[in-house]
């Protein structure tokens, strides 16, 4: 009985086909045709095999007939772009192989330009711009094995007589080969741009493809430009993504460097952390940069800033940008915040902030500057006025201000007055300077602890065409480590004659700046460490003694507290006592004057007034004794003054000593 339900149980099983047997998963073919396989997504117009039915086969560049390919080229609804894209998740190909050539039919005459680029999803793989003279190119490309999609992107700009049309010749996957080492990047396009101006992706029109400064298409990238000047710009969202840096290349179309079109400068920030800042001319080659993301932050912004020129404005494209994660070491930069960012909570006269309307911020030089604050005074005062912006910091945890300060260039050509910028934290002066023409400051400043407001305070007078305008370009307010203070054991000073003065700073680290201010913090001099000392030279300390007052700053901190060292006076001769003195006021021949008990080398000096300006005569010493004639003291009695200048020391106070009438 048993037998019999065992045997009903296996029938069961193998009729119902439940019999447990070895599983097998999918696996893809080892080679496999592109022409066998659909793309998910195409543009512009995409052929397998052959093009349409009047136009026959696919040739490659020198006329021979493809039985298998792909054939792409643009169409006037997909502007410049021909594309198709295809899923290869998860099937283990290794490699992509095609022979890249130019129908042969569609090269004669002017056709334009092409570029191909073929992407393992955001990543460039390889980027060529394509010609009749490249023949038939035999592509190997290493896939990475974490692919998902595969796209074909073609970028095209029409000639005379149309449009070139790009071969595939046999395109494969294969799973033969290597997998090329996986990267974990995303092109901004995938995050998308939480805010931005003027701001174009992948093409700045349905018709006008991206072009590098040497004229090169560009397949994929970021397009910035606005219509009249002033900012274009877009952000990112990367908070908590785990990218660590910004990688790509920064040109200016080629399209519109002919002529004036004005002028471009980019700024990238981290926030508010500026990471670069360049000014991009038609000069200026295609540039390669590779940005360190600063731990925590949330966005980044890439901004750009324009003056127009008589043409239009010049259009900057960032080419195939990416963020990526990498095993680079994420940085730590002191927190921050833009004075923009903060926001001033009190203003007066005319206050800007990151330009001056459509019009960007210049250094006198010119050079344009991405983000700041400008002040200058009402155009309503009268010869004199001031401008100023004050901002709450309190509880911000700050404790200095970074800026570069500069008049604005285009307001200095011609009399627009005077300027003096001064900055306050509460009611404490802790920075004030006349500003040149020439200037530009780069500076820090240090607040006092428990700063509540910090102010930006612009004081002008009129000139015959107006007042100037002050930049403070990407100032920031930070909190730095402050550099530890001087001890008096690592300072000598020598009050030395007739030569300069002596400062020596002792037991220091490289790079570190040393300060010397006076008693009304006048900076007297100032210098930077090569090793582990440094001397300074100061014209004039002056004869007496005094007090000067010294810091130190060391690389990445603020400034010190001040150290006071105090300094002997120059040292002064010995008076000379009247008992030393005797004169001889003589009848008709010279007056003679006898100084004894000196030392040699001294110099007597014989004045005729307490002031020490009249000199009647003079001597130095050989032995012990000098005697100076007068051709006449006066034949009444009277009085001289007489010093005395020992070698390394200052001419003594004059003694008053009297003489006999003739």
């Amino acid at each position: 009985m048993k037998r019999k339900l065992v045997f009903l149980f296996l029938f069961f099983l193998l009729i119902t086909g439940t019999i447990l047997s070895p599983k097998h998963s999918f696996a893809a073919p080892a080679e496999i045709s592109l022409t066998e396989i659909k793309a998910y997504d195409y543009s512009g117009y995409f052929y397998v095999n052959q093009w349409s039915d009047t136009e026959g086969s696919l040739t490659d560049v020198n006329g021979r007939i493809l039985e298998r390919g792909l054939g792409l080229f643009k169409s006037y609804s997909d502007g410049g772009t021909a594309s198709a894209s295809y899923n290869i998740d998860s099937m283990g190909y290794k490699t992509f192989k095609t022979g890249l050539t130019l129908d042969s039919k569609w090269i004669t005459g002017d056709f334009g330009k092409t570029a191909v680029a073929f992407y393992s999803d955001d990543i460039l793989l390889y980027e060529k711009q394509l010609s009749k003279t490249d023949g038939i190119l035999d592509i190997e490309l290493k896939l990475p094995s974490k692919i998902k999609n595969f796209h074909i992107i073609v970028k095209q700009i029409s000639g005379a007589k149309g449009t070139q049309r790009v071969v595939l010749k046999n395109p494969l996957f294969s799973t033969s080969g290597t997998h090329s080492p996986n990267e974990s990047a995303v092109h901004p396009s995938t995050i998308g741009s939480s805010d931005n101006s003027g701001y174009y992706e992948n093409q700045w029109d349905s018709y006008r493809v991206f072009q590098e400064i040497n004229g090169n298409i560009v397949t994929g990238g970021v397009g910035l430009t606005t219509n009249r000047g002033g900012t274009a710009s877009t952000t990112y969202n990367i908070d908590n993504m785990g990218y660590n840096v910004f990688q790509t290349k920064l040109s200016l179309d080629s399209k519109w460097t002919v002529g004036d079109y004005g002028r471009s400068a980019v700024g990238i920030y981290a926030d508010d952390y500026l990471l670069y800042e360049k000014e991009i001319t038609p000069k200026t080659a295609v540039q390669s940069i590779k940005l360190n993301i600063p731990k925590g932050t949330k966005n980044l912004a890439v901004v750009v800033k324009q003056l127009s020129g008589a043409k239009g404005t010049q259009g900057l494209v960032l080419i195939n940008p990416l963020f990526k994660k990498t095993n680079d070491k994420l940085i730590n930069i002191p927190k921050r915040a833009l004075l923009t960012t903060v926001g001033a909570t009190d203003t007066s006269g005319h206050y800007y902030t990151n330009g001056w309307g459509d019009l960007p911020f210049q250094y006198y030089n010119g050079q344009i500057v991405t983000a700041g604050v400008g002040l200058t005074k009402p155009y309503s005062y009268s010869i004199d006025g001031s401008s100023y912006a004050e901002y709450d910091i309190r509880n911000m945890g700050f404790n200095a201000l970074k800026t570069t300060i500069s008049l604005d260039s285009k307001w200095l050509t011609g009399d627009y007055g005077t300027t003096r910028v001064s900055i306050y934290a509460d009611n404490k002066v802790i920075y004030t300077s006349a500003m040149k023409k020439s200037d530009v400051k780069n500076l820090t400043v240090r607040f006092p602890g428990n700063t509540k407001k910090i102010k930006l305070l612009v004081n002008q007078v009129n000139g015959a065409k107006g007042a100037q305008r002050v930049v403070f370009g990407n100032a920031v307010l930070t909190s730095l480590p402050v550099s530890s203070k001087l001890e008096t054991s690592q300072v000598s000073i020598k009050n030395n004659i007739k030569s300069d003065d002596i400062i020596t700073v002792s037991n220091l680290s490289k790079n570190e700046k040393i300060n010397v201010y006076n008693s009304k913090k006048q900076l007297v001099v100032s210098g930077t460490s090569l090793g582990s000392s440094l001397t300074l030279k100061v014209k004039q300390l002056g004869s007496p003694k005094g007090t000067v007052y010294i810091t130190r700053t060391s690389s990445g901190k603020l400034e010190s507290d001040q150290l006071a060292v105090g300094y002997s006076g120059e040292p002064v001769s010995a008076k000379i006592n009247a008992n030393q003195v005797s004169i001889t006021n003589n009848k008709n021949k010279d007056d003679v004057i006898t100084v004894k008990s000196l030392n040699k080398g001294d110099v007597v000096k014989v004045y005729g007034d307490a002031k020490s300006k009249k000199l009647l005569g003079s001597g130095t010493v050989s032995n012990n004794t000098l005697t100076i004639k007068v051709k006449q003291l006066g034949t009444k009695k009277g009085t001289v003054y007489i010093t005395r200048e020992s070698k390394g020391k200052l001419e003594s106070p004059a003694v008053a000593v009297g003489f006999k009438a003739e």
